[in-house]
């Protein structure tokens, strides 16, 4: 589905399609079903296990593209980077890699 731009194409759509984004939007299980729908209509391949078991993915694609559509290219990257687990597992180790850093400025400190 990736390389089919078809998360752009899908939030291009739906967009053109509404007069406004809400505040705080989150695709909702018909905004997913639509995109399923969408997937079908224009004959995209897909399967149904796969497609259950990528839901997060999914879901969290469609909002990112809705929001670069909607609004602008520069939320859609918020939007992303507030939502892909990823980021927040680098976030949660963060704390641990100052420690880390002030340790070895530390020790290199103490050689000086």
């Amino acid at each position: 589905m990736e390389n089919r731009r078809v998360f752009e194409n899908y939030a291009q759509k739906y967009c053109l399609d509404r007069s406004s984004l809400p505040n705080n939007w989150t695709p909702r299980r018909a905004d997913v079903r639509a995109f399923r729908d969408y997937l079908e209509e224009r004959l995209i391949p897909y399967d149904d296990a796969q497609f259950e078991e990528e839901g997060d993915y999914i879901t969290r694609q469609i909002k990112r593209h809705t929001y670069t559509a909607c609004v602008d290219y520069v939320e859609g990257l918020r939007v992303d980077a507030e939502l892909d687990p990823a980021v927040h597992e680098a976030a949660a180790l963060l704390p641990e890699a100052r420690k880390l850093l002030d340790r070895v400025t530390e020790a290199l400190a103490q050689r000086d």
